[in-house]
């Protein structure tokens, strides 16, 4: 037990962060207390927090962006829970964004409805098809959530590319949907550093 220098309540040492250079190895103050000064250092000096912070992204850009990424993989759910609420609570910037950017949004339309027509057989059972569309759309309705067709192997993917055909589509919850994204499908190869690009 250590009784902290600033609150001075006593409290088992590890609610202290560590320290290599002090006797019993931990900081004088506990870490709700360290948390609240750096908090306040912050608030009172953001301009310098922010041009140290831009200055460590510019020399550390890969470093960052790994860190990054990597945190984002093991949050999914967070992210999207985020995402969600800045949607909601900027819809009229995103209502003006895709007014700005129709053309972006419509080039990406039309090279996701191309992906679709190259990845679509001439076997393909249009019906089934449209039926997994009616599907989610009749889901989204009843349940009061987005769902939507999903492709079970992605269309487009650095190491495979599935088909548009009824026995490659599936309809998941939208959020399920998000997460999954063109990385994961049945059977993958276990490959390092695949979905890097």
């Amino acid at each position: 037990m250590k009784q902290c220098s600033k609150c001075g309540h006593e409290k088992p040492l590890s609610e202290f962060c560590r320290h290599r250079t002090k006797k019993d190895g931990v900081y004088s103050r506990c870490k709700i207390c360290k948390s609240a000064d750096a908090k306040a250092y912050r608030a009172a000096n953001l301009k310098l927090v922010r041009g140290r912070s831009l200055q460590w992204y510019e020399n550390n850009r890969e470093r960052a962006k790994a860190n990054n990424k990597r945190w984002k993989a093991l949050n999914q759910e967070q992210v999207a829970a985020r995402w969600k609420q800045w949607a909601a609570d900027n819809q009229q910037h995103l209502v003006d964004y895709r007014k700005r950017t129709a053309w972006r949004q419509l080039a990406h339309v039309r090279a996701r409805q191309a992906a679709k027509v190259k990845a679509t057989p001439r076997w393909a059972n249009r019906f089934f098809m449209e039926e997994a569309y009616h599907l989610a759309r009749m889901r989204t309705d009843m349940l009061g959530f987005p769902w939507d067709v999903d492709h079970i192997v992605p269309l487009k993917n650095p190491i495979v590319c599935g088909l548009h055909v009824a026995h490659n589509l599936q309809v998941i919850p939208e959020l399920e949907n998000i997460k999954k994204g063109n990385r994961r499908w049945p059977d993958m190869p276990d490959v390092q550093g695949a979905f890097s690009r």
